[in-house]
This record gives structure tokens, C-alpha cells and sequence, in this order.
């Protein structure tokens, strides 16, 4: 399957990066799947994953601390922290306030 389509770049500013990324990943692994990519060696999936992504995320792919540069040219681990980079960090006060800020409708449960 020569003629087939990688998905294209990621795209960092859009409204809700973690729905985003999830449905690109989607995307990347059944292009992955269709094309043989997955058939191939460590370091051809590296490349091709750091091409498909883009130049935006390529450059924040540059930010990111790795253990060993081993580490930082496997598929899994570099998932792994565009992972984390796309999901929104919890803001443990502010959602404890917005609990407390809570009322119950009326014969409303406590559960």
C-alpha cells in the first residue's frame, strides 16, 4: 500500500489538544498498521513518526528530558511523553473549590 496517506500533522493550537492528539494517534497507528510501518525497524518507525507529526510538534519534541538517547529514539517512549505533554494538567485547587462551590437541588441526594 504505496499510495497511502499519512494522517496529517498534529495540530498543537487546537481547542481541546488532548481530543486532538488522541484522534491523530487514531489515525497514525491504523496508517501504521495499513502501510506495513509496523513491519519495519525501530529507527524507520522513529522517523516516520517524527515526519508525520509535523514541524510544530517536532520542535516541541526537541523540549522534552529523556533517561537515555536510546530512550528518546523509541516509538513507545516518545508516545509516551506527547502523551503527557497533551493531556491538561489537573488544577487540584481550583477543582476543589469548584466542588465546594456545589449546591444541592432540592431532594437533591448527597450521593
Amino acid at each position: 500500500m504505496n499510495n497511502l496517506e499519512p494522517p496529517k500533522a498534529l495540530r498543537l493550537d487546537a481547542r481541546c489538544l488532548k481530543e486532538t492528539w488522541e484522534t491523530w494517534m487514531q489515525d497514525y497507528e491504523l496508517y501504521a498498521i495499513a502501510s506495513g510501518l509496523t513491519e519495519t525497524s525501530a529507527e524507520v518507525q522513529y522517523a516516520t513518526f517524527l515526519h508525520v507529526i509535523g514541524e510544530s510538534a517536532r520542535s516541541v519534541y526537541k523540549g522534552f528530558q529523556f533517561a537515555t538517547v536510546a530512550a528518546s529514539k523509541d516509538v513507545a517512549t516518545v508516545r509516551t511523553a506527547f502523551t503527557n505533554y497533551c493531556t491538561p494538567k489537573l488544577n487540584e485547587v481550583y477543582e476543589r473549590y469548584r466542588f465546594n462551590q456545589l449546591v444541592p437541588a432540592a431532594g437533591e441526594s448527597i450521593d
